[in-house]
């Protein structure tokens, strides 16, 4: 029998997750059918928001509560009114069920514009701007939910662009897809970008500074609503029938820091959100001359559910001058995205030839080959492998187009890859592209004598840097120069030992950290040594691939993944306008 004292002590093992809080529920709608994407959020007496989903398809929900104690649940939806639940006093471990029927709201009223409007931070109900504002905030945090809960199958698109230096002519372009859907754009936290200033030097890069953008989230935090006031403001001729939520940073005591002010596009007879445009202020003159900026757009599904459909920041770019230390414009950088729904494929602009292909590795069985670059060869236009190999980029070219293909595993197989494909434009063209096969990387290696020259060890020597706890290898840093010897039993086989007789070459590592050595016997366990020794056994008049790290045999060379601010170098650190 367990004592009281020792089931007391056990009892405080237990993981809170056995005591949590739980709330589930549904949101219908006034003829008793579910209603999917609602807003469905668990708030405190103050009507503070503690946590938040989305309603499935079935117009179900789960809330996890913080703590025991007295909360309500609030559902909110585009086009319907807000419904709050009595409040639900849960005590440690309580599960309790909630249902909630939004009705549908009334038509927005024709919002007349007042130019004299003043801003309002935190527009009180009944203002002009309150009424845009919480159709709005409703969308937003239907987006940013969609986006965590992954409720919107999705991949992302990723594009950066080079423009020249009066920003209109396209020098580059390079296109990334993630079908896994990770978050290519995401902003910092809002009260640090309050705080710091949305622009501001790269704290590990010296000469560096990093635009930060807004996403959903970001819009609807207390730290930007607070800093910033809104106003209604009139629509351009060019965008019809819509109407502007214009903000702008509120100017309070202390240092001003950059911040960004803009303008929410919304559908004058719906109320619903389209766009977001924004720019930036307070900047050193050098930067603000520039105008840089960017854009949100916003789209919705037919069961309502919100996404942001795709992203632009338009930043400067500078380059190191002829004096050490000073840096000219080059151009204007652009990167941007947009969200690629599941079977998305849009059609081909009448201007422009797409090229989609996907990169294997013909040494492996062909397995898809991750992160190649694939450059459009004399266009500037290029793409990123994702996960599956695959690649697709979109060229204002015709008639025939050169690809040329740039993966560590080619500065290990010593081989380039190139292959070129026809193209037209409005047309798309598909392709298979293989990295050379163990018999193409033998000629080329070995020359005339590849047929008799037996195996193959080839390979390239990077640094490395440190990922958490791991050790990766830095494809960016070749070692250059360095020593390589490669050594096996003179009589050929596997076994070593201290009498066995042993035959050696050695080679030097190029500017690419490359190293082959030819007539390898084949079937021969080898010693490879550029920093440590590596075994390896050759295969029958095949090639062996080696990628060797500066402090390891054998690093890891999996990349970091995730979103990032944008940089690009300025002269020195640019301080904001006092």
């Amino acid at each position: 029998m367990i004592s009281p004292r020792r089931l007391a002590a056990v009892a405080a093992l237990v993981p809170a997750a056995a005591h949590t809080q739980v709330v589930r529920g549904r949101t219908l709608d006034v003829a008793g059918a579910p209603l999917a994407s609602a807003v469905v959020a668990l708030v405190d007496a103050s009507g503070r928001s503690v946590g938040g989903t989305l309603s499935g398809d079935d117009g179900g929900f789960v809330l996890r509560a913080p703590a025991a104690g007295t909360w309500r649940v609030r559902a909110e939806r585009v086009g319907q009114r807000t419904a709050l639940s009595e409040p639900l006093a849960l005590a440690a471990g309580d599960t309790a069920r909630v249902v909630l029927t939004l009705a549908r709201a009334q038509r927005l009223a024709a919002v007349r514009v007042n130019a004299r409007e003043r801003c309002r931070v935190r527009p009180e109900e009944g203002s002009r701007a309150a009424e845009l504002w919480t159709g709005v905030r409703q969308a937003l945090e239907g987006a940013a939910l969609a986006m965590d809960t992954r409720r919107v199958p999705f991949s992302l698109e990723r594009v950066e662009r080079t423009l020249d230096g009066d920003g209109v002519a396209l020098l580059g372009e390079l296109r990334t897809i993630d079908p896994t859907g990770v978050r290519l754009f995401e902003s910092a936290d809002p009260a640090e970008l309050q705080r710091s200033g949305w622009v501001r030097s790269a704290t590990d890069t010296v000469g560096m500074i990093e635009f930060h953008g807004p996403d959903a989230r970001t819009l609807v935090s207390d730290a930007f609503v607070e800093s910033h006031c809104m106003r209604v403001v009139a629509a351009p001729p060019e965008r019809g029938a819509q109407l502007g939520l214009a903000f702008e940073p509120v100017r309070r005591g202390g240092r001003p820091v950059p911040d960004i002010r803009g303008t929410l596009w919304l559908d004058g007879p719906t109320g619903e959100l389209r766009e977001l445009e924004f720019a930036y202020v307070g900047l050193g003159e050098m930067l603000q001359r520039h105008a840089p900026g960017g854009r949100v757009g916003f789209g919705r599904l037919p069961t309502g559910t919100w996404f942001v459909d795709g992203w632009r920041l338009r930043m400067p770019a500078y380059e190191e001058g002829l004096e050490r230390g000073t840096y000219d414009y080059a151009g204007m950088r652009e990167v941007g995205g947009r969200t690629l729904l599941e079977g998305d494929l849009p059609e081909v602009p009448p201007n422009v030839a797409r090229i989609v292909g996907l990169v294997t590795d013909s040494t492996t069985g062909h397995f898809p080959v991750i992160g190649a670059r694939v450059e459009a060869e004399g266009t500037g236009y290029a793409s990123i492998t994702d996960i599956y190999g695959n690649f697709r980029m979109e060229l204002p070219a015709h008639d025939s187009v050169r690809l040329r293909i740039a993966h560590p595993r080619l500065a290990a197989l010593g081989v380039p890859a190139r292959v070129g494909v026809p193209v037209a434009l409005g047309r798309e063209s598909m392709l298979t592209v293989g990295l050379p096969s163990g018999a193409t990387v033998r000629r080329a290696l070995c020359g005339a004598l590849a047929d008799s020259a037996g195996a193959v060890v080839t390979g390239a020597l990077w640094d490395v840097r440190r990922v958490g706890y791991r050790t990766v290898l830095d494809y960016s840093r070749p070692l250059r120069a360095r020593d390589v010897s490669v050594t096996w039993p003179k009589d050929g086989g596997t076994e070593w030992a201290i009498s066995t007789p042993l035959e050696s070459r050695r080679t030097v590592t190029d500017a690419r950290g490359h190293f082959h050595v030819c007539g390898v016997p084949p079937n021969t366990r080898v010693r490879v040594v550029a920093v440590d020794p590596w075994y390896v056994a050759t295969q029958p008049f095949g090639v062996s691939v080696l990628e060797m790290g500066r402090q390891s045999s054998q690093s890891d060379p999996e990349r970091e993944q995730g979103p990032a601010p944008i940089s690009v170098p300025v002269p020195g650190r640019v301080p904001p306008r006092p």
